[in-house]
């Protein structure tokens, strides 16, 4: 626009209203940003198709391609659903949030704490469950995924209809999609779960393809955060989240729980990183619960023939109680202790450490401690392709 405008008389210069009412109405093109974010398995397969000569092949990957997106499709269908007598909910971890936030330039090649924001909400509410920590009290890892959504379970108001509880998370094997997650569900629905509550559902999306209502809470969020330059402690982050949701802190308001330790009674689920969709219900005999089953699919329109399974270790029971985990202070690399008092003295000067806000920061930076173990990485599922499957 700005360059035909440029190039005409006055009287003959447009506005924006016009190329857009043009373009959009009779070109049927749109006005909008590159793509940041697009699936990869869409885009791969959509250059094999541009690039294949051979007919049969090309018409075989238009095939694959063409399915993969009927899958991804098929997964918000049951997420749009609304089951009768049934809740239904969506997990995510937001982006790490760095500490100190700051916008001296140096941040931005600086190692820095990092604060790390769970939601839990629901699909048809507008109250979202922020469970938060930081890299120093615990990591992001099953555990502390798990025990955040134990908790959410056992704190939320279940009415006495519903006996289903559908859950929506992605596929990241390091948060999500494990066994740690599974069995701590089937612990929660035998022991913990309201009486009426009878199955839950969990849904896995196609890889790539896993914008989910926590994203929107996520971007409110980060919408709000781009406006302040300066956060300098944790609690500069939580007055954020309260202001959009309710704010659970780990130590104060939760705790960690030996979620691991259930490997000791359960079987893993073979196959899970395929997995799309699991069902554990409640093994009831003369109205007396007592087991629970499971079966997967990989598939979301196909239940499959799997038989119901226990998933219980010979000679064991599902536990009533989980521990609750030791707290033990995680490590921070000196590294990492280096470029944020770099920091600090930058932002607040050589004497930050008399400043009653930062003392924090001296707790955990001026003590020597071990050296942090290497994190464990866990193969994350959503990194998989999910190609060449004619069922959906």
């Amino acid at each position: 626009m700005e360059l035909y405008n440029s190039s005409v008389a006055s009287n003959l210069q447009v506005k924006k209203t016009m190329f857009y009412k043009i373009f959009y109405e009779e070109f049927n093109v749109g006005f909008s940003a590159p793509s940041s974010d697009a699936c990869n398995v869409c885009v791969l397969w959509g250059n094999r198709i541009k690039n294949e000569r051979n007919s049969e092949k090309k018409q075989k990957l238009m095939v694959e391609l063409r399915v993969h997106k009927i899958r991804a499709k098929a997964f918000y269908t049951h997420m749009k659903g609304n089951p009768p007598n049934s809740i239904s909910l969506c997990f995510d971890l937001q982006q790490v949030q760095a500490l100190p936030k700051t916008p001296i330039q140096d941040a931005f090649y600086s190692r820095q704490i990092s604060l790390y924001n769970f939601c839990v909400v629901p699909l048809n509410s507008k109250d979202p469950w922020f469970y938060t920590w930081d890299e120093t009290i615990a990591k992001r890892e099953p555990t502390e995924i798990g025990s955040a959504v134990y908790d959410y379970l056992s704190s939320m108001n279940i009415d006495n209809n519903v006996d289903t509880i559908r859950l929506f998370c992605d596929g990241c094997g390091g948060q999500n999609k494990n066994n740690h997650i599974i069995h701590s569900l089937m612990q929660w629905l035998y022991s913990k779960s309201p009486a009426q509550v009878k199955e839950i559902h969990i849904f896995f999306p196609v890889r790539g393809h896993s914008f989910l209502p926590a994203d929107r809470v996520f971007g409110r969020l980060e919408k709000e955060l781009r406006k302040i330059p300066v956060i300098t402690t944790k609690d500069g982050y939580h007055d954020i989240f309260k202001n959009h949701g309710n704010v659970r802190l780990l130590g104060n308001d939760w705790q960690l729980l030996e979620i691991k330790d259930l490997k000791e009674n359960f079987k893993n689920v073979e196959g899970l990183q395929k997995i799309k969709r699991v069902w554990i219900k409640k093994t009831v005999k003369r109205q007396m619960t007592i087991g629970c089953e499971i079966k997967a699919s990989q598939y979301y329109r196909f239940d499959g023939n799997d038989p119901w399974q226990t998933l219980l270790k010979r000679g064991k029971r599902i536990p009533l109680t989980i521990d609750v985990a030791e707290s033990i202070p995680q490590p921070v690399s000196e590294k990492k202790k280096k470029d944020v008092i770099n920091l600090l003295e930058k932002q607040f000067g050589e004497e930050w450490t008399a400043l009653p806000e930062l003392q924090w920061y001296t707790t955990i930076l001026l003590h020597v401690t071990e050296e942090p173990a290497e994190e464990h990485e866990y193969d994350c599922v959503c990194n998989e392709e999910d190609v060449g499957e004619v069922r959906v």
